[in-house]
């Protein structure tokens, strides 16, 4: 009897390049996944409904108090700004911190082990929002200029790059604001908070010593950029983006490349840091057999039995399956 024994070539692989094999996902792809994660769950999807509302709600402020507000496209496009710096560095934030939270970032990070790739897309998306909402903000703000002007107001056509500039430079340092606090935290929770009281500390804290505000307190120089006003500003302006994007933003990614996620994985099994996993089984006539996975082997032996003549007899197999297969409740 003889076999026949069939060969096809295999095609060799370079060991100097591992992507041959399998090549890597492309970033287009990594973007529109992210895009996804950002805009497609209920909370996402609520959070930029409030953020349209609350920069619609705020252009009502100059439209029925025109005698308190000056009535000129800057300051329309000011409200503007504001609307849009109170809740959509919350998306970014939920973009960064969503998967730590909801702990799918296992499931990420082996779809794709490059983590630098993964964090640049999500950094990437945060800004595209920021990008789309200024865009929001500017027809808002276009569609409260026309209303005042349909009303006979005398509006100052004050506009010029200078200002747009600064505006959308607000805009995404705000979203940039909420993408390190995102990065670094890890928590949805302790960001979240954190975005709103460490910029009021920092205010207070300018209050208390002006020489130093100036240099660390967010809003102050956000508040210069907005209004263009570079002169003079320049080097506190870019001292305060250092202190709250640049360096948390750094952290941030030093953190995420070396973070173990073995407690992550561990918290998706069920097992705890340290903790004893306890499962209810099902109750024996007289009393509840709880087992654990530390004496679970323990309890898969039932010791032996003395007899009359004082040796010991092995445990019969109707002892060790009379209960919960072949666990023996008596031990308990």
């Amino acid at each position: 009897m003889t076999s026949a024994t069939m060969t096809s070539p295999v095609r060799p692989v370079d060991a100097q390049s591992p992507g041959a094999a399998f090549p890597a996902i492309p970033f287009s792809r990594l973007l529109r996944v992210e895009w996804g994660k950002a805009t497609d769950t209920r909370a996402a999807r609520w959070l930029l409904a409030l953020v349209a509302a609350s920069t619609v709600g705020l252009m009502l402020a100059p439209l029925l108090a025109p005698s308190r507000i000056d009535q000129t496209y800057t300051s329309y496009l000011r409200f503007a700004a504001v609307g849009l710096s109170i809740l959509l560095p919350i998306v970014s934030i939920l973009t960064l911190t969503s998967e730590w939270s909801q702990r799918t970032v296992l499931t990420t990070f082996t779809q794709e082990p490059r983590r630098i790739r993964v964090i640049n897309a999500k950094v990437t998306v945060s800004l595209l929002l920021a990008g789309g909402a200024a865009v929001f903000g500017g027809l808002v703000t276009a569609a409260g200029l026309g209303v005042a002007a349909a009303t006979g107001r005398e509006l100052d056509a004050n506009l010029n790059t200078g200002v747009l500039v600064g505006y959308l430079l607000f805009v995404l340092l705000s979203v940039a604001t909420g993408v390190a606090f995102g990065a670094l935290l890890h928590n949805s929770a302790a960001a979240i908070v954190l975005y709103f009281a460490l910029p009021i500390a920092f205010a207070l804290l300018g209050r208390a010593s002006t020489s130093l505000g100036q240099w660390v307190d967010s809003g102050t120089t956000f508040d210069w950029v907005l209004n263009g006003e570079w002169s003079g500003h320049t080097p506190q302006i870019l001292a305060t983006v250092i202190l709250w994007v640049a360096l948390p933003v750094a952290a941030g990614l030093v953190r995420t490349v070396r973070r173990e996620i073995n407690d992550i994985a561990q918290l998706q099994r069920g097992e705890g840091h340290g903790r004893r996993i306890t499962k209810i089984r099902r109750p024996c006539p007289w009393r509840m057999t709880r087992v654990s996975w530390r004496n679970y082997g323990s309890l898969s032996r039932t010791p032996p039995r003395p007899t009359a003549a004082g040796r010991s007899e092995p445990p019969s197999s109707a002892g060790r399956s009379s209960h919960h297969g072949n666990l023996n409740p008596h031990v308990l």
